[in-house]
């Protein structure tokens, strides 16, 4: 992983010009160099020949390594930012479970997100081009090398309060398996040094608590605090450039150095095969934890877990945080209100990805999101303060993933089965809008033979007022009823005589006045007024016009509203004051 190293920032003097005021060179070329001649300044971990030598040795004879002797520092495992934490171990595990069941493996997730993989020369292009856009980027040199163990570091010389005296360099890792050497990997590369640890070093550089942090009660540079905040800046600015924004690399590193404390350099290094199938990043991955330890011993350093720690209270607290503020100078998260009034804005840098900052935070919250930190902390949703993450006690026991290294067969097999599954949504999706478009379609063919049978019927015979009439008043609720109640449900005897009642004007008359149940295909239930006369329904007199007097008598009978029974007190109603027609029996009674 991309890492700055904070005891590079305190070095001075001696290594620079005293006097004049250095000149600014620009378009620096980029600089390669080949394992074992990196400078002294530049390079960085255990002597690289006697790595790669020890590396060897464990993938091809199984030899394990012992990095006890290799290393000159001492790393101290159980205090600082080295001591292994466990507050985050659910939430690392529940994103790899996420991952792997969505790219099957952590080099499809980065294959989806990042891009193909690119060669040295189209990177270094890249590189040059992301610096060269702002005069004050394009002073950084960039180096390539085989001797640094992480995949880039940002490396500063000179005098600590002179920054205009101060020089940069970009070590990238000159390495084919480099896991952000990709289209858009590269970038978020750019994104994790330049962007954010440059910028925020040269502005600290600018403001006036660079000579005496302790004086404005800031924190000293190098605490698990700051280390949290810087790193945690730089992995969210990595996952800018990314297509998918799963905390997978950071989830990665929390989750190796929580199990190193129950497992070995051999057993850690198969027990993550499932999630990393590389022979060579599995190796890069276990050695960081196990560095300055003997092979066979458990425990580990928890310095690497900044990433996702740093990340996560910056997600969780990003409502509260000025992130622009936040930019001028090497402040954890929780220091801004401190000194906010006496901050130097004049001649600060802004990061590249800030010149939308509706992006960024938009960003901000689609990695909150993805990642399930609003289910995993509910708390912090309401929190009015800046706050941090329960601390778990260091003798906590991690229970590690359930899984088995993925055959090729088995990964195969996976992604037929995620292609099947997308044919299958896309195919359903497809059938739906057919669906839907049949309906409609159905619908209007129905509405338009109802209006034409309406005008046929009314010019034919002589009472088409009277028709046309009826025909406006019910042609929304006949509407309706084809609409509840296809014809492909129906009872093919309901449908014929729904048809034959619509045919007849005095059959429509009678729905008007008998106020039918707008559900063909359940029977008709007349009220308890029209049940008294159900049994002898009257025959309908003829719609012809010569006869108006029958035509008045008709609507008097069937549209005035019967006298009110009245029944005494203690009287039960007959169980048949209500009776069932249906519509076939009304039919008979009709043609009757």
């Amino acid at each position: 992983m991309v890492r700055t190293d904070q005891q590079m920032t305190g070095e001075s003097a001696d290594h620079g010009h005293s006097g004049s005021r250095r000149t600014r060179q620009r378009n620096v070329d980029i600089v390669t160099y080949k394992l074992g001649n990196t400078p002294k300044k530049l390079a960085r971990g255990p002597d690289s020949s006697e790595l790669l030598a020890q590396k060897e040795n464990f993938l091809n004879h199984g030899v394990l390594p012992n990095f006890s002797q290799l290393e000159k520092k001492k790393y101290n495992h159980t205090k600082g930012k080295g001591e292994v934490r466990f507050e985050l171990f659910n939430l690392a595990r529940r994103i790899l479970e996420t991952v792997r069941e969505n790219f099957v493996n952590g080099e499809v997730f980065m294959n989806e997100s990042y891009g193909p993989i690119i060669d040295k020369a189209q990177a270094s292009r890249t590189i040059r081009g992301y610096l060269d856009a702002d005069p004050i980027l394009s002073t950084i040199k960039v180096a390539w090398s085989q001797d640094i163990t992480s995949s880039a570091v940002m490396i500063t010389r000179g005098p600590v309060y002179q920054p205009e005296k101060r020089t940069y360099t970009m070590v990238i890792k000159d390495d084919p398996t480099m896991p952000y050497l990709r289209t858009e990997g590269i970038m978020a590369l750019a994104h994790h040094e330049v962007g954010t640890h440059f910028v925020r070093f040269y502005n600290d550089g600018l403001q006036p608590w660079n000579a005496n942090r302790k004086s404005y009660k800031l924190r000293k540079l190098g605490n698990v605090t700051g280390l949290q905040s810087e790193e945690g800046l730089a992995t969210l600015a990595s996952l800018f450039a990314a297509k998918h924004k799963y905390l997978y690399k950071p989830a990665l590193l929390y989750y190796v150095a929580c199990m190193s404390s129950v497992m070995d350099f051999r057993e850690l290094y198969d027990h993550i095969q499932g999630l990393e199938p590389d022979p060579d990043m599995r190796w890069r991955l276990v050695y960081r934890v196990k560095r300055s330890l003997d092979c066979d011993q458990v425990g580990g350093y928890g310095k690497d877990q900044c990433y996702l720690a740093g990340a996560v209270k910056i997600l969780l607290n990003r409502k509260l945080i000025n992130f622009n503020l936040l930019f001028t100078g090497k402040l954890c998260y929780d220091e801004v209100d401190k000194v906010k009034r006496i901050i130097r804005k004049d001649g600060c840098l802004k990061p590249p990805y800030f010149s939308d900052m509706s992006s960024y935070y938009k960003h901000l919250d689609t990695t909150f999101q993805l990642n399930s930190l609003a289910e995993c902390f509910p708390g912090f949703l309401q929190c009015p303060n800046i706050r941090c993450p329960a601390v778990i006690s260091s003798d906590y026991n991690p229970e590690p993933l359930e899984f088995l290294p993925l055959s090729k067969e088995r990964r195969d097999k996976l992604n037929a089965d995620h292609l099947e599954a997308e044919k299958s949504k896309q195919l359903h999706a497809r059938q739906t809008e057919k669906s839907t478009d049949n309906v409609e379609n159905k619908v209007n063919s129905e509405q338009k033979s109802l209006s034409v049978l309406g005008s046929k019927e009314g010019s034919k015979k002589d009472g088409s007022s009277y028709k046309a009439k009826a025909n406006c008043e019910f042609k929304n609720e006949i509407y309706n009823i084809g609409e509840a109640t296809p014809t492909s449900t129906m009872n093919q005897n309901t449908a014929m005589a729904f048809k034959e009642l619509l045919h007849d004007p005095q059959n429509l008359t009678y729905m008007m006045s008998s106020r039918i149940s707008k559900r063909l295909d359940e029977p008709i239930l007349l009220s308890k007024r029209r049940a008294r006369k159900s049994a002898n329904l009257p025959t309908i007199p003829s719609m012809d016009s010569n006869s108006s007097s029958s035509k008045e008598n008709t609507d008097k009978k069937f549209f005035e509203r019967p006298k009110r029974s009245f029944r005494l007190r203690n009287e039960k109603p007959a169980l048949s004051s209500a009776k069932i027609i249906s519509v076939n029996d009304l039919r008979s009674k009709l043609d009757n």
